[in-house]
């Protein structure tokens, strides 16, 4: 009874020190993911003309899981993701994803860009705002015109 008391007690222990290896949350399960997607949406961003918006992003960020449950999930935002490619990129998942996180010069996470179809301008996309001096999550509405915004800059309109 002891050796198998003892068996299921380190069972349990090693089991907690497994990462995790959560899946990408519903919101993006039809992003291009990781540097392959990553690669297979800069094609498709120059063959639609539309531009692309990169989203960093790892599994144990508050502040990611925060921006994909208010932010991602919004209906007014996910419909605006229709005039997008999008990509999402872990880049703790491999040395590819780590390399384009490092090109970006990505620092905290999340981290946001959008880019021209042609990939000749970048963007960084905020999801924060002010409000009497206190910094807070953009409402969808709010998002979407930023989104607008830098996908005109990006594009030159």
């Amino acid at each position: 009874m002891r050796r198998l008391t003892l068996l299921a007690l380190t069972l349990v222990l090693l089991i907690g020190l497994v990462p995790s290896t959560q899946a990408a949350p519903k919101v993006i399960a039809s992003w291009y993911e990781g540097a392959v997607g990553y690669e297979l949406a800069v094609e498709e961003a120059r063959y639609t003309q539309k531009p692309l918006m990169v989203y960093f992003r790892t599994d144990w960020c508050g502040f990611c899981r925060q921006f994909e449950e208010v932010l991602l999930s919004s209906e007014r935002v996910q419909s605006y993701f229709d005039e997008l490619i999008t990509v999402t990129i872990n880049p703790e998942t491999g040395n590819d994803e780590a390399r384009l996180a490092s090109a970006y010069k990505v620092e905290s996470f999340p981290a946001i860009y959008m880019h021209s179809a042609d990939q000749t301008r970048v963007h960084p996309i905020r999801r924060t705002a002010m409000t009497n001096g206190r910094v807070r999550l953009q409402r969808p509405e709010e998002f979407v015109e930023t989104l607008r915004q830098a996908a005109t800059a990006v594009e030159g309109r």
